[in-house]
């Protein structure tokens, strides 16, 4: 909690039953970045567990990534696709 605080980032902690830590009320966090490895890690757990293409859902995580990378990614997701379609998952 220290660290956040540290950082400026205004978390509100609230006691009893229902009690626990939140953002306060109105603050937005700024978009995640990934370096190329993460990228490329989240996309493939992503598309394991989903079975479906993020370029079919417009996922975030490959628009939001640096032009190179996201290319890379796109390509990888249209390549998963194509395997899920050849083997039926």
């Amino acid at each position: 909690m220290t660290l956040l605080a540290d950082l400026g980032i205004p978390v509100e902690a609230g006691r009893g039953r229902h009690g626990g830590y939140r953002l306060r009320p109105g603050y937005k966090l700024p978009p995640l970045m990934f370096s190329e490895d993460e990228a490329l890690a989240l996309v493939l757990g992503l598309l394991a567990v989903r079975q479906h293409t993020l370029v079919g859902l417009g996922c975030p995580l490959i628009v939001l990534q640096p032009p190179e990378l996201r290319d890379e990614l796109r390509v990888l997701s249209r390549h998963a696709a194509w395997l899920a379609e050849r083997t039926g998952e």
